[in-house]
């Protein structure tokens, strides 16, 4: 419970540092564009955590971790090929945006998937979900995403890793951050690093940890990312390392006190 408190306490400094970033990064500077989060290209995020970009109207992304259209400057409307083809289950995503000033958005991804009756099962389960989060720029090199998620399983014989072991709720909630740091930008390259840190089902007795690391390389129009990302209790041991695509219930029924997670995507952006 500590833990929680004190990351609340954190990312309420955060946005403080965030509102203060807001006025100081102003027009007048600069260095900031306008519609900074409505991107062709862009850092989508990790398995928990996202982000508030968006595609400019009319763009589209295609890749393995999301299909996507840009209905509008701030409503993109997609899929994730990779739960599809990989986990037979079909899904959609919407993500939408409000930019609060030239540095700031508050953005909001909602997300339904469910394990089809065809092929194999990796996961057997159906869930809506949704991230409130909030984005800002901390300078020309850094911008953070902090967010509440919330899952809610309306089914769940065998969920997939992103959910606490031995869960009493249907519904869970996560706190996390996500920070894109770009090391090299030249022109339309950019390499750099994502970093997240957060809480899994902090409205569970058992809490998990959460933790993630991807290095990405970007240019005009595509877009890779290799990294993985881990959740754990406050109570492991070497034998309960779940390796990944294990999910939550191993073969054999026992839960996993560690889950890994990866964070591996190739985007293509027109």
């Amino acid at each position: 419970m500590l833990t929680v408190v004190l990351f609340c306490l954190y990312s309420f400094s955060a946005f403080a540092a965030g509102g203060l970033s807001s006025y100081f990064l102003s027009p007048r500077t600069n260095e900031i564009p306008k519609s900074v989060f409505t991107k062709s290209n862009f850092f989508v995020g990790h398995s928990l955590s996202q982000t508030s970009y968006t595609l400019p109207k009319g763009k589209w992304m295609v890749g393995t971790f999301a299909l996507g259209y840009g209905i509008s400057n701030n409503i993109t409307l997609g899929t994730s090929p990779w739960l599809l083809t990989l986990y037979n289950m079909p899904n959609v995503l919407l993500r939408t945006k409000k930019e609060i000033s030239t540095s700031s958005a508050i953005g909001l991804h909602i997300g339904y998937m469910k394990t089809a009756e065809y092929l194999r099962n990796e996961y057997e389960m159906e869930l809506l979900y949704g991230n409130l989060i909030y984005s800002f720029v901390v300078n020309k090199n850094i911008r953070t995403h902090f967010q509440a998620n919330l899952m809610n399983f309306i089914s769940e014989s065998r969920p997939f890793s992103i959910r606490v072991s031995r869960p009493t709720l249907t519904s869970q909630i996560s706190l996390s951050n996500i920070s894109e740091v770009a090391v090299y930008k030249k022109g339309s390259h950019e390499f750099g690093f994502g970093a997240e840190v957060g809480y899994l089902g902090v409205n569970e007795s058992r809490p998990y940890m959460h933790g993630g690391f991807s290095i990405y390389r970007k240019t005009k129009n595509l877009f890779l990312q290799a990294g993985l990302s881990l959740s754990a209790s406050n109570n492991v041991g070497v034998s309960d390392f779940s390796y990944v695509g294990q999910g939550n219930l191993p073969p054999g029924g026992e839960f996993r006190e560690i889950l890994t997670h990866p964070e591996i995507q190739v985007q293509y952006y027109f």
